[in-house]
């Protein structure tokens, strides 16, 4: 004969577990908050970041057109001073090499906006390509 011997058992426990185990689950829920909290805070200072810089190089690329409009005029006004023998050729070729540095900043300047923008987009949840205009004064705290 065979005894077949089965056994029941049901976890039991202590009073104090049950409490313990409430207090680390609302700390790390408390932790979870934290980090979520600062995770909303690092990317609002990123695209607080990006959006300035962007409006920045926005404004940047308008001044370096002026500028490249008024190296025109200095341009032509030595050349035309040299033409009368009121200047010296130095003085034209100066004026062009200026005018060629803003040109060359200029064109390396013009993408960084659209990279900018692509980025807070991207940062912001919307598509890349979407069209985005940044207003806003840069002064302006």
């Amino acid at each position: 004969m065979k005894w077949i011997c089965v056994n029941f058992a049901q976890p039991f426990q202590f009073p104090g577990k049950k409490s313990l185990a409430a207090d680390i689950a609302d700390t790390n829920a408390e932790a979870l908050l934290a980090n979520s909290k600062s995770t909303y805070l690092q990317l609002g200072a990123q695209l607080s970041t990006l959006y300035y810089n962007t409006l920045a190089t926005q404004k940047q690329s308008q001044v370096l057109k002026e500028s490249v409009v008024r190296l025109e005029m200095i341009k032509n006004v030595a050349k035309a001073r040299y033409a009368n023998n009121a200047a010296a050729y130095v003085e034209y070729l100066n004026a062009q090499v200026a005018q060629s540095a803003a040109e060359a900043d200029q064109f390396n300047l013009e993408r960084q906006p659209e990279v900018g923008i692509k980025n807070i987009n991207t940062l912001i949840g919307r598509h890349s390509r979407e069209k985005l205009i940044l207003k806003g004064d840069i002064r302006a705290p």
